[in-house]
């Protein structure tokens, strides 16, 4: 008999018995009778399916869990939209994906061989043939069908996931080159994964026929291998037993060349993380996640069975005993404060007065006060969190603007937009992308051209939605002087910010955090927690990108690019060229403040000390501060003297050095993917952690509406304020009373658990009250009274937001302001959009998919987030140019 006729024997078998029980079942459901004569019945089988599912827990949280996972999270869908992976990876895909379904299915059978999870196993002489036999009778089923449909449940929740993702890319394909390509991606995606689900099932299914036949044709009794309790030990692994030697011999081969496999994996991703990251990156990891770690807990979890011994629990209490003795694990990294070398792109002090700041922005825009001339108005940015998805949009935008006014044509409409860009106020995801953008000034103008981008020429661009195969040939409406991040700002910025940070960070998350490897005399731990991975993550990137090099970590001195150390920001007379202060918003874990990053100190009086009215910031800690803390007249002696050997004055100040990558992660730390962050005092001890600055509010308004009053009200300046806000807007209008009061709530997004989880949606609703308050405050500042012959400003009139809509062709009818204007009009918008288009789910994670890119780019092709800018970059260059009313709709 063929392997085709055996396989296609074996499907009728399966079917003829599927359809047989739905039969019986069938007909007992529509009978009463048979409900009552059964129902003891139902309810012990019912027992024995979930005492099945229990001893397999294991493989089972892997499958549903995991697989859930891919297909519930928008961020995880996002990944079956990766257009920079060769068909070669997406077949290492499958056959990952095919290794997990099969780890699902053995590990749970293997728990069923273990005898210890059946309670006569622990009675002397009680599990004799007799009751092995009844008991293999009564857990035929569920023992047969719960492994074979547990390892399936994988195929199917990848299923799920390709066909949400291409759901959610349907309604964008025919306006994004991108997302048709995603499209068909999927349907290839969905199709293979039929296919080796097909595989699996002949694999699993089909496994005890040829080994009956393999027997058979040895010429030896094939027998009936039991699907349970064949006396199956934990350790060390075997086969339940074997009737020749040669079977015996392979089988012990594939399963040494397995656990050298899985332990090789293991032990490179805890010692290498970005080195797996980087050779099996984004999706790929999934399957090795989900299925390696089954592996290790099945064993330990029949170990708890055999000991009656809650080992899982007591694996859980040991990683905690570690974090907690492991000191200073998750502190934040710094540098050693030693001498810093003056250049071009470094300054002679760590911070600067405001008033200093300001001196230096006047004299790049050629209207210090010695001057006369009239300043431009000064541009603020705020920046919202929101992961790779704001740090791409903040950088998009600001890009674009230095773009603007960067060439001939822009220079004379618009002058050079990029200096009169006086500070950016991050938050989270957006901070990533103003270090970045730091980092790439700097770098330019160490390199002695401070208007080029320092990204490479032959960098590796398959990251990025301008760098895929094919699409810059087929994209409608290119403009190929902007398709070069050597030439544009825009993409550089944007190829820099458009790499996978996710990977390692899932590795640290898995594997390393867990359980930290400690020096038992110093305390501390043989290699970093998943921040810095992420940290080291942003840092590979950069480097390759700019170096055209391998991918590389910093060293322990400061470097370039993101390497470099936050602050220190240099004169423009000596860099020859404006770089814009940073705000970096995080938030104290000991009393909810802001812990704030940043070029200028807070607290700074910056109309003399003996002004306490003037004062930046009082309410907020700068980074700084806890180098300073406590105070020297803190009455505690071991705060006074230091503590080993000799008794030695501690200084009066530890002045705290971090990198620009590091500076990202003081604002992005929201849970799970990283975790707090330790910040220590100058005597050592730990004094406050750092949480993602999302927690107090999520816009960065506060920050940047204290700067903006600075401005106005004591330096005389009229600022304005880009708002740039990744979350997709709703398409339902936001329903009030009046326009002077608060939206109407809606419970739409409760869930059966708010008893249980209401304070956790309490805690993230929060921002919105906040961020209403601090647009408030901040438009008060920002308007103006008639005065000097000029008509009175309304503060929202100076404030311009940035937001992601779905693009409406001008000729389509709908809302003017959310239409899109095409590039022969709008100058900052890079394609023609022809058809609606709208994207449910913009994901929000530490890596994008290609669409979601080009989604994030095209949103400057709107008229709501071009028109009025568009008037500011024209009549801003001088104080009282014309205004650019908001309209409201």
């Amino acid at each position: 008999m063929s392997i085709i006729d055996s396989g296609r024997q074996w499907i009728m078998h399966g079917l003829a018995w599927l359809l047989a029980w739905l039969r019986r079942a069938g007909a007992c459901l529509v009978s009463p009778g048979c409900w009552r004569r059964n129902a003891a019945s139902f309810c012990r089988a019912a027992w024995r399916w979930a005492r099945v599912l229990w001893v397999s827990r294991i493989a089972a949280i892997s499958a549903l869990g995991g697989g859930a996972l891919l297909a519930g999270t928008a961020q995880a869908r996002d990944l079956f939209a990766d257009l920079g992976l060769s068909t070669l990876q997406w077949g290492l895909f499958f056959l990952l994906l095919f290794t997990w379904a099969l780890i699902v299915h053995a590990s749970a059978r293997r728990a069923l061989l273990n005898d210890d999870w059946v309670a006569d196993a622990h009675c002397p002489g009680a599990l004799g043939d007799l009751r092995r036999a009844e008991l293999r009778a009564l857990y035929h089923d569920p023992a047969l069908l719960i492994p074979r449909l547990l390892g399936l449940a994988v195929f199917g929740w990848v299923v799920l996931a390709i066909h949400r993702a291409h759901a959610n890319l349907e309604a964008a394909k025919a306006g994004l080159v991108e997302a048709a390509e995603a499209v068909r991606l999927a349907d290839r995606l969905w199709i293979a994964t039929i296919a080796t689900a097909a595989v699996y099932l002949l694999a699993v299914w089909g496994r005890r026929p040829l080994r009956a036949r393999l027997l058979t044709a040895a010429g030896q009794a094939g027998g009936e291998e039991p699907i349970l309790l064949a006396s199956l030990l934990p350790v060390p692994l075997r086969p339940a037993f074997f009737q020749f030697d040669d079977l015996r011999d392979v089988w012990r081969l594939i399963l040494a060349s397995l656990a050298v496999a899985v332990t090789t994996a293991f032990v490179l991703a805890i010692s290498a993380p970005h080195a797996v990251s980087e050779t099996l990156p984004r999706v790929m990891m999934a399957p090795l996640l989900f299925g390696g770690i089954v592996l290790a807990l099945g064993e330990i979890a029949m170990w708890s069975h055999r000991k009656n011994t809650p080992f899982l629990l007591a694996l859980v209490l040991i990683s905690a005993a570690l974090l907690l003795f492991v000191d200073g694990y998750h502190d934040v990294r710094t540098l050693k404060p030693d001498g810093v070398a003056v250049s071009p792109a470094t300054g002679e002090t760590r911070q600067i007065g405001l008033s200093e700041a300001v001196s230096r922005w006047r004299i790049a825009n050629d209207c210090s006060t010695e001057s006369g001339r009239t300043c431009p108005r000064p541009i603020l940015i705020a920046g919202s969190g929101g992961a790779s998805r704001a740090a791409f949009l903040t950088a998009t935008v600001v890009g674009a603007l230095i773009d603007v006014g960067t060439d001939t044509v822009g220079r004379a409409q618009y002058d050079n937009v990029r200096n009169r860009i006086f500070a950016m106020s991050t938050v989270s995801g957006s901070s990533l992308g103003a270090v970045v953008m730091r980092a790439a000034m700097s770098d330019a103008v160490e390199r002695g051209r401070p208007d080029a981008p320092p990204c490479q020429a032959r960098a590796e661009q398959l990251a990025w939605f301008r760098g895929i195969r094919g699409s810059a040939e087929t994209r409608a409406g290119l403009l190929r002087e902007y398709a070069n991040p050597t030439y544009s700002w825009r993409d550089c910025f944007q190829l820099l910010l458009a790499g996978d940070f996710l990977s390692p960070v899932l590795i640290g998350v898995a594997y390393r955090d867990a359980f930290p490897s400690v020096d038992p005399i110093t305390r501390k731990a043989y290699w970093v927690d998943r921040a810095a991975l992420l940290e080291q993550a942003f840092e590979r990137r950069y480097h390759a990108i700019t170096r055209d090099e391998a991918p590389a970590n910093c060293p322990d001195t400061e470097g370039k690019g993101l390497c470099r150390r936050f602050g220190w920001h240099p004169a423009p007379e000596r860099a020859k060229a404006w770089i814009p202060l940073l705000f970096i918003n995080g938030t104290s874990v000991s009393t909810g403040r802001r812990i704030i990053v940043s070029d200028v100190p807070m607290g700074d009086r910056y109309d003399g000390e003996q002004n306490e009215d003037q004062t930046l910031l009082p309410f907020a800690y700068d980074l700084n501060d806890f180098g300073r803390m406590p105070l020297p007249d803190d009455p505690d002696p071991k705060h006074v003297l230091a503590q080993a050997g000799k008794a030695e004055a501690i200084p009066e100040e530890r002045p705290i050095d971090i990198r620009l990558s590091t500076a990202a992660t003081m604002s992005a730390r929201f849970p799970l993917i990283s975790p707090q962050g330790n910040l220590r005092d100058r005597t050592g001890n730990l004094r406050d952690k750092v949480v993602d600055g999302g927690y107090f509010e999520n816009d960065g308004l506060a920050t940047i509406a204290d700067v903006a009053a600075a401005l106005r009200y004591h330096f005389k300046l009229d600022p304005v304020v880009i708002r740039i806000v990744n979350e997709p807007t709703k398409s339902e209008k936001v329903e009030r009373p009046r326009k002077d009061r608060p939206p109407i709530p809606d419970e739409a997004e409760r869930t059966p658990f708010d008893g249980f989880l209401s304070i956790l949606r309490t805690l993230t609703a929060t921002r919105s009250g906040h961020e209403d308050g601090h647009e408030a405050y901040l438009t008060s500042v920002l308007g103006a009274g008639e005065s000097e012959n000029r008509p009175a400003v309304r503060g929202k009139d100076r404030l311009y937001e940035i937001r992601v809509y779905e693009l409406i062709p001008d000729d389509s009818g709908g809302e003017q302001a959310k239409q899109v204007v095409n590039p022969e009009s709008n100058p900052l918008c890079r394609q023609f959009i022809t058809t609606r288009t709208k994207m449910e789910f913009v994901s929000m994670s530490w890596w994008m998919s290609h669409p979601v890119q080009a989604y994030l780019d095209a949103q400057l092709c709107v008229r709501a987030n071009w028109h009025r800018l568009e008037c500011e970059l024209r009549e801003g260059r001088a104080r009282h140019g014309g205004n650019c009313p908001k309209q409201d709709f």
